[in-house]
């Protein structure tokens, strides 16, 4: 019995250093590198203290900033004057919603292409350094297959993404 469980156990460290082996060019390469992408979101509602706390990390993460607010375009050029990278957060028809809140940007599934575009087009207008665009809320808007290619095409005109 001790015999079976050493040659088990030396089988399965061989396997596992083996692997290791194998593996270790790609895991202490220089060139192996993690990314995280870590975006904080809903900027744009007030500037406080919890937004200058944000404000004051190392600018190594995103700031996505809902347009259409009082504070929208001024934390705009604060967090750009400090070197974050900026977004836009698109208001998006979400299930069970205030259309009233942020209409003259929300992006439903009503809307024609044209109308998307000139809503996409208005956001970067007011934050003009944002290099892309996720949704804020939206789960209704996202599920609409028509929306998210107007969605892409206006942006894609822009060269901006779409997180």
């Amino acid at each position: 019995m001790k015999k079976i469980r050493s040659i088990f156990f030396t089988l399965g460290l061989g396997i596992f250093l083996g692997y290791f082996i194998f593996n270790a060019q790609y895991i202490f390469s220089p060139n192996y590198k993690g990314t995280i992408c870590l975006i904080i979101d809903d900027f744009g509602y007030a500037h406080n203290d919890t937004i200058d706390d944000f404000l004051a990390l190392d600018p190594d993460y995103t700031v996505a900033i809902i347009p259409g607010h009082h504070y929208s375009a001024s934390i705009g050029k604060i967090a750009n004057n400090f070197g974050f990278e900026i977004i836009i957060h698109m208001p998006m028809e979400p299930y069970d919603y205030d259309l009233e809140s942020e209409k003259e940007f929300i992006l439903t599934e009503k809307l024609n292409p044209a109308e998307v575009d000139k809503r996409i087009t208005a956001a970067f207008n007011e934050i003009p350094m944002a290099r892309g665009m996720n949704n804020h809320q939206g789960s209704k808007a996202t599920e609409n297959l028509q929306l998210m290619k107007s969605v892409a095409r206006s942006l894609k005109k822009k060269d901006k993404f779409f997180l």
